[in-house]
């Protein structure tokens, strides 16, 4: 049974994330996922244009 205790006391010392944190975090996930599609984008069209002035 110590071990269980064991486990409780040491779940209850891990901090979870409060609402702000994890809002700030949703932001900067969305904001990275839309600047990495703008940059693949942008790669595709830079990519497809040099293929058109090579054909």
């Amino acid at each position: 049974m110590s071990f269980i205790s064991n486990v409780k006391n040491e779940l209850l010392k891990i901090k979870t994330p409060t609402k702000s944190e994890v809002i700030q975090s949703s932001i900067m996930l969305i904001v990275v996922l839309f600047v990495t599609a703008i940059l693949l984008s942008l790669l595709d069209y830079l990519l497809s244009f040099i293929s058109l002035l090579f054909s």
